[in-house]
């Protein structure tokens, strides 16, 4: 769906590939993330591929040439190369999206989620485990573009596989990661270091966080979970 009125009314969009109901998901296959670059919009479908649009999002088509799988999690854009994370591994495109090629990761697990960047383009954050929900993972950075990871060192043992990383351009430093399972850890300075915070959630699909105006509590976080069984 789109809306050009600020969100007041929408109306649904024709996009290639999308179902209203998934052998997998037992009902439509769903979105999972949305990612703009100037005129060019990026959408990511579970059990669905990846579509691009080159004019705002009015029309789309679909862009998964190559994929080992359809089952996509997520995607970033890094300077001339498109990253994609499914559940058999991480893809890159260094065409726009026209082809994609299995990226191998020096891991024990191929399995990612989401991949996301620093608010300053310094860093990507990379969500990998050993499946959904799974019982453990790490969570990987990469400081030139997507060509090399390495673990970033998380305090104690993680009960699941990384599924959200937040970020945010009002301030840089400040990011929070999530496990699948609700485990919440946060970094004040770009991701170099981080502490695990003592309050826990169940089961977290989605994370974000936005400054508040300086008259209001510092600091809040959005977290979406699911209430219902899978």
């Amino acid at each position: 769906h789109r809306s050009d009125d600020g969100g007041r009314t929408w109306r649904k969009l024709d996009a290639p590939g999308l179902a209203e109901f998934s052998e997998i998901n037992r009902g439509p296959t769903r979105v999972t993330q949305i990612v703009f670059n100037g005129a060019t919009v990026w959408a990511t479908v579970e059990i669905g591929g990846i579509l691009r649009s080159d004019d705002g999002g009015e029309h789309w088509q679909r862009a998964d040439n190559g994929l080992v799988s359809a089952d996509v999690h997520g995607i970033a854009v890094a300077e001339d190369r498109v990253l994609a994370t499914t559940n058999r591994g991480l893809h890159v495109s260094e065409d726009n999206g026209a082809t994609w090629h299995f990226q191998k990761l020096d891991s024990p697990w191929q399995y990612t989620r989401a991949v996301v960047p620093s608010a300053d383009g310094s860093r990507i954050f990379l969500c990998n485990g050993d499946g959904p929900p799974g019982s453990t993972g790490r969570l990987l950075e990469s400081r030139d573009g997507g060509l090399t990871w390495q673990p970033c060192e998380l305090p104690g043992r993680l009960n699941s596989t990384p599924w959200c990383v937040a970020a945010g351009a009002a301030d840089p430093k400040l990011v929070f990661m999530c496990t699948n399972l609700g485990q919440l850890y946060r970094s004040d300075d770009g991701g170099s270091h981080w502490q695990r915070l003592r309050h826990e959630f169940g089961e977290v699909r989605a994370l974000h966080w936005r400054a508040l105006p300086a008259d209001l509590p510092r600091g809040e976080f959005t977290i979406t979970r699911r209430t219902v069984p899978a």
